[in-house]
């Protein structure tokens, strides 16, 4: 029987039985930064295999696109956009044509890892530690193990008949994964940072460009924006100091003994006290749901989605209600059509010359960034034994299974609780909104948006 990758290589080759040859590019790819995932299954890691060539495939491509899409790759003359950006896309990492027809990739990642040290919460908890503390609640309440160190021989072929055409964009496109991507889940908060070095006979101890450090300039040429801090020794001290900044900003205000200054808290105390009981969770006291006058004007707004979706918590009982480690029920925020949103904020760790580490903040550009700002959202309230993840439904048998787009698998697991109506990530159309917010007035005045807002606060040294 021949295998249907063979069937697509002979499709897209002008002798239907040749064997396509391929030139391949060796790297040294090591993890500065510990791993989350990365293996077969969702958040759990490979210990034979922790890099899998696939998802860096996909991450290839990923940044292949972005660049294409601003039209600085090296062949570019003008920008792609629409039909021409799939047609030229399915022709180097494969798809199907715009006439429906199977395109074989020619470029293929290969990948040959092994990993030699883990974490787990609660067993070896100093191991753990080194990833900071505002990622944990990223993680969920099933944390699982998290991968410290590991290595790859990384091999990046391309086809030989299209070597001389695709190298130096596909050398550009990993130039920017290795950069800004990564590997594992949780990549755009700083897990599964890595180092890229070339291997091989002949390869020069300085590889010139290949792995420059993206500046400013390059950043903006693409669409995005740059945030460096400071250089450390340290990859695991230049993270923690990169995101203990933004979990700052973020929580700005919330303590045990003080309300949090974003208005997604006094959004959520109103819906509790109008649909609380329908959702099994308790209203809090009459005064503890009042208002404050500087928050009724933008109480309908939630700007901190815009940072990546979806957002879980508990809610805590007021002081004086009852005992303040009580829950009184639990919130999901989710978009209006799925259940996720990636992040246009991305956290990195990469290595600098002279053997040290910096912290990078990337802001995707425009395109993404208005899909985060202007994401419908819903918000459902759960009773307190419901506060953790609803469970999935059990998987069908074999001959009913069938594959479901991801976006249509909420309909098909409702959660508990009503979703309460569709609100708006941000008012972009209110030029006095950022000054309502106190956070972002007082952090970042000027700013236009909570995405700028972060930035600016992530670039004060």
């Amino acid at each position: 029987m021949t295998a249907p990758k063979d069937i697509l290589q002979r499709l897209n080759s002008a002798d239907p039985e040749a064997v396509p040859e391929w030139v391949e590019k060796r790297y040294l790819a090591e993890l500065i930064t510990p791993m989350y995932g990365g293996g077969r299954f969702a958040r759990q890691t490979d210990a034979r295999h922790p890099f899998r060539g696939k998802g860096i495939k996909h991450g290839l491509r990923f940044w292949w696109r972005l660049l294409a899409e601003a039209g600085v790759l090296p062949v570019q003359a003008a920008a792609w956009t629409g039909r021409k950006l799939y047609e030229e896309e399915c022709s180097r990492f494969g798809g199907r044509s715009v006439n429906g027809e199977p395109v074989a990739s020619v470029v293929r990642v290969c990948s040959t890892s092994e990993a030699s040290g883990w974490a787990q919460p609660g067993k070896n908890q100093g191991d753990w530690n080194q990833v900071p503390t505002y990622v944990h609640g990223l993680l969920g309440a099933e944390r699982g193990t998290v991968t410290l160190r590991a290595s790859s021989d990384l091999r990046i072929r391309i086809r030989a008949d299209r070597e001389a055409d695709l190298r130096a964009e596909i050398d550009q496109a990993t130039r920017w994964w290795s950069q800004f991507g990564g590997v594992g889940s949780r990549t755009r908060r700083g897990m599964g940072s890595l180092r890229l070095t070339l291997r091989g006979e002949g390869v020069q101890a300085d590889p010139g460009d290949a792995f420059k450090p993206i500046n400013h300039d390059e950043a903006a040429l693409a669409g995005c924006l740059l945030v460096q801090r400071p250089a450390n020794s340290n990859s695991l001290l230049a993270w923690e100091d990169c995101m203990g900044r933004f979990a700052r900003f973020r929580r700005e205000g919330q303590s045990t003994k003080s309300r949090s200054h974003w208005p997604e808290p006094n959004l959520l105390r109103s819906l509790v006290a109008l649909l609380g009981p329908i959702a099994g969770q308790t209203p809090t006291t009459a005064a503890d749901e009042e208002l404050p006058a500087h928050t009724a004007a933008y109480a309908l707004v939630m700007p901190r989605s815009a940072y990546g979706l979806p957002i879980v918590g508990n809610r805590l009982a007021p002081a004086g209600h009852v005992k303040r480690e009580d829950t009184l029920g639990s919130f999901r925020i989710l978009p209006a059509d799925g259940d996720r949103m990636a992040s246009p904020l991305i956290f990195r760790i990469r290595p600098v010359p002279g053997q040290e580490f910096e912290a990078v903040v990337l802001l995707l550009p425009q395109r993404f960034r208005d899909e985060a700002l202007g994401m419908p959202l819903r918000v459902y309230l759960m009773p307190v034994a419901d506060r953790r993840t609803p469970p999935a439904p059990p998987p069908a048998p074999p001959s009913e299974k069938r594959k479901t787009p991801p976006r249509a698998m909420l309909a098909e697991r409702q959660l508990p609780g009503p979703a309460v109506g569709t609100l708006q990530s941000w008012n972009c159309e209110d030029a006095n909104l950022p000054s309502r917010v106190p956070p972002i007035r007082r952090n970042a005045p000027g700013t236009t948006d909570p995405l700028t807002a972060a930035m600016v606060v992530l670039a004060k040294p």
